[in-house]
């Protein structure tokens, strides 16, 4: 046990099914709010084990995924029952003279003897977060010589997320831990606010902070049970350091669109890392954030893919100035629009101020139809050019999509 009621306490799996929760009928009890009565249970599996969760009410956790079905154990794994319990699984590792119900010697004050007894090589792992889904988290150790982290499938870390570049960053071990490098990424890497450069990696200390576009950051650890709410505000750069850049405080030209009275605005200490004139031969996608998940962002990777630039609010909070400058900035400059049309975004303001700004200055408009809606088309959007998502076959859409949007670019 990481953390919990009894920290050091270790537990060796021995049956072939070992039921932990808060009940005293449990194979392994455990004292705290956060464990339903039957929480969970190990089932052998030859020489495995496998996670499963009892339908607990706060949930069990694998390396910060949460356990919906069978999980197949691998060492080192983090294990977590709610917000409160972290155990550390290692295969087959426990010491034989130790009592499977007793605490370790740091737990019962030999300190001498824990250090002695607990020398082990350094463990590197990798918590990634990434905002738009909330409190979630995912966990990599690093265990080989090379890892690769970005969108394509031929990554060792797999990150499907717009921010990130088909082949995004590599991770190399060496003496002292792991360097990492940023491979000519599309939206840049920066280690705790510095840019990497491609071809010149940097060696990684722990609680070093790599920070990917604006929403995805990836805290370097050797204890990923100490990550939670550290990854977006112990790193940030100070207010001097801020307004010593001179992209941060640039004014921009009143567009007015979003209902604001906007003259100059200050943006904050995230910026919006836009430059004047970068995003004109970008595509404006106006959607509701509640469909981000299910379509917009399957759809944003299936566009770069396809060597389209596209341009998203996802990143930034709404209402705020970084947010009101990046959306002006976008709204004058991307020559063509996607709206993805469902009964949320149709009740959006936001989203009817972007495509009427378009429609007023006869850019082009494409319409994609997600879900069905109760009444007709606002009439800015009657007479788009329209397609109608095949939930069966999403590439399929995709690619008619793909092709209106190069259609109109010959106009």
């Amino acid at each position: 046990m990481k953390r919990g009621p009894e920290p050091g306490r270790i537990y060796e799996l021995t049956g072939d099914v070992v039921v932990l929760g808060r009940s005293s009928k449990s194979d392994i009890v455990l004292n705290d709010n956060e464990v339903s009565r039957s929480h969970c249970h190990f089932l052998r599996v030859v020489t495995d084990y496998e996670l499963h969760d009892l339908d607990s009410a706060n949930g069990t956790f694998v390396n910060g995924q949460r356990v919906r079905e069978p999980w197949l154990l691998q060492s080192d794994c983090i294990v977590e029952l709610g917000d409160s319990i972290t155990f550390h699984f290692e295969r087959g590792s426990a010491p034989l003279n130790i009592d499977r119900a007793q605490p370790s010697s740091k737990a019962r004050g030999s300190d001498h003897e824990t250090e002695e007894a607990q020398v082990i090589a350094p463990r590197h792992y990798l918590v990634l977060t990434v905002s738009s889904r909330g409190d979630t988290h995912e966990v990599f150790q690093l265990t080989d010589g090379q890892h690769s982290l970005g969108r394509d499938l031929s990554n060792n870390i797999v990150i499907q997320e717009p921010e990130v570049s088909r082949n995004h960053l590599r991770f190399r071990q060496h003496e002292q831990g792991y360097a990492v490098e940023d491979l000519g990424s599309t939206n840049g890497t920066t280690l705790n606010g510095a840019a990497l450069v491609k071809g010149q990696p940097k060696t990684l200390h722990y609680d070093d902070v790599l920070q990917i576009g604006t929403m995805i950051s990836i805290l370097y650890t050797d204890e990923p049970e100490r990550f939670k709410g550290r990854i977006k505000t112990d790193f940030l750069p100070s207010l001097e350091e801020v307004q010593a850049r001179p992209s941060v405080n640039r004014e921009t030209v009143p567009v007015n669109v979003l209902g604001g009275m906007v003259n100059k605005r200050k943006t904050s200490i995230l910026g919006t890392g836009l430059q004047p004139g970068s995003l004109e031969d970008h595509v404006f996608i106006a959607y509701a954030r509640d469909d981000w998940d299910a379509l917009v962002a399957p759809l944003v990777v299936s566009l770069q893919d396809a060597g389209l630039r596209v341009w998203v609010e996802q990143y930034l909070k709404p209402g705020q100035d970084d947010w009101v400058v990046a959306v002006e900035q976008a709204l004058a400059e991307c020559w063509m629009m996607i709206v993805v049309v469902s009964p949320a975004a149709l009740e959006s303001k936001p989203v009817a101020l972007q495509y009427r700004y378009f429609y007023n200055r006869e850019k082009p408009i494409v319409t994609l139809l997600y879900k069905p809606i109760a009444d007709i088309l606002p009439p800015e959007l009657v007479k788009q050019r329209s397609v109608r998502l095949d939930d069966k076959d999403r590439t399929k859409t995709f690619q008619r999509l793909i092709f209106e949007i190069m259609h109109s670019r010959k106009k």
